[in-house]
């Protein structure tokens, strides 16, 4: 079969060889590269690629519901199982997921905010984005589901849901199969699938190079600001208005929803978990009680050494910073504003060119 074949192709790339390690060192070198040169430099490719990408998952999302059996794995999708959503450990999941999958929990909104024009309105884009790669995530999990039962429906008429949910479960680390191992059967059911698959993992390259870039930036841009002030910057009124009600949502819904949540699975993990919460083991409560203290006990002290030695450790970097002119075409770290023609993250090769407005250096 050939998704067997594509299985076992994907199990040899991802768990029996070295490709992983030497995939991620070319995509951080890319990485460090675009920082280096500027985002510019990728920028017109992001132009076509990202569009063209969104364009060829629309298209297999319609095609995915032609397929035989799609019906019912669109049963299966939305028919709500009420007895896993009464376990807290489904909705840390969910958050923690929909956090990884909007680049959230990796700070990169910390980079796009910086980075954003007057005409860019913070509220307009930080609805845009969370829905729309909400919808692609639903559409993404809905074609693969509904090529998933089709397929198997096919080779296996008479076979167990309990065995399809297993299959499911069982597609490579991280369930990357679901993506590697059934679009490709997908696109082969289409008239020129093989030229759209290539295309489309080609574009899925692109799209997560897109996202490791900023993730990286958020780290070079702290050691490049260091020690300065950004203070705020009125828009140009094009930005959605916030609710009233936003404000009343952060301060005490959201507080509420999250405590709730902590002691729901606090109360769960001690009442189900198979050796006692008190011992070190994986998944315990006390091997979660460990590490957030561990964390915390770091991030306090880096902050403590940050707050006594912040003057000193300003200038000295403001100083390292200003003998970038001496590397040729360093592009790290400083923007120039060009009105609405900034694009995010723009840098400019002037390593002394006149500070930004709205930049004040601590001393």
């Amino acid at each position: 079969m050939a998704d067997e074949k594509t299985t076992e192709k994907t199990k040899l790339v991802t768990k029996e060889s070295s490709w992983p390690v030497l995939l991620h060192f070319m995509g951080t070198a890319g990485s460090t590269f675009v920082i280096w040169r500027g985002v510019n430099s990728i920028e017109p490719a992001m132009k076509v690629m990202i569009p063209g990408l969104f364009v060829l998952i629309i298209t297999a999302f319609i095609w995915a519901l032609t397929q035989h059996n799609a019906g019912s794995a669109l049963a299966y999708i939305f028919t709500p199982d009420w007895q896993l959503l009464g376990t807290p450990r489904l909705w840390i999941d969910a958050l923690s997921q929909n956090a990884w999958d909007t680049g959230a929990a990796c700070g990169i909104f910390l980079v796009y905010g910086a980075s954003m024009t007057q005409s860019m309105g913070p509220v307009k884009t930080g609805t845009l984005i969370p829905l729309l790669n909400n919808t692609v995530s639903l559409m993404s999990g809905t074609m693969v589901f509904c090529t998933v039962f089709s397929t198997w429906t096919k080779v296996s008429p008479g076979g167990d849901k309990d065995d399809l949910m297993k299959l499911l479960k069982t597609n490579g680390p991280a369930n990357t199969g679901l993506t590697f191992v059934w679009m490709p059967i997908l696109f082969s059911t289409m008239t020129g699938g093989r030229v759209m698959a290539s295309l489309y993992f080609l574009m899925v390259v692109v799209a997560g190079f897109s996202s490791y870039v900023p993730i990286m930036y958020s780290i070079t841009q702290v050691l490049v600001d260091w020690g300065e002030y950004f203070g705020t910057q009125a828009g140009d009124g094009s930005d959605w208005k916030l609710p009233k009600a936003w404000e009343w949502l952060l301060k005490y819904v959201l507080p509420v929803e999250g405590l709730t949540l902590l002691v729901w699975w606090v109360v769960s993990t001690v009442r189900n978990e198979k050796i006692p919460w008190y011992q070190l083991g994986e998944g315990s409560l006390m091997t979660a009680i460990l590490g957030w203290f561990v964390v915390g006990l770091v991030l306090l002290g880096l902050n403590l050494v940050f707050v006594r030695y912040r003057a000193r450790m300003s200038r000295w970097w403001s100083s390292l910073i200003a003998k970038q002119e001496d590397i040729p075409a360093c592009c790290c770290g400083h923007r120039q504003d060009r009105g609405d023609r900034d694009n995010p993250m723009t840098m400019t090769d002037k390593a002394k060119e006149a500070p930004v407005l709205e930049y004040n250096t601590i001393d």
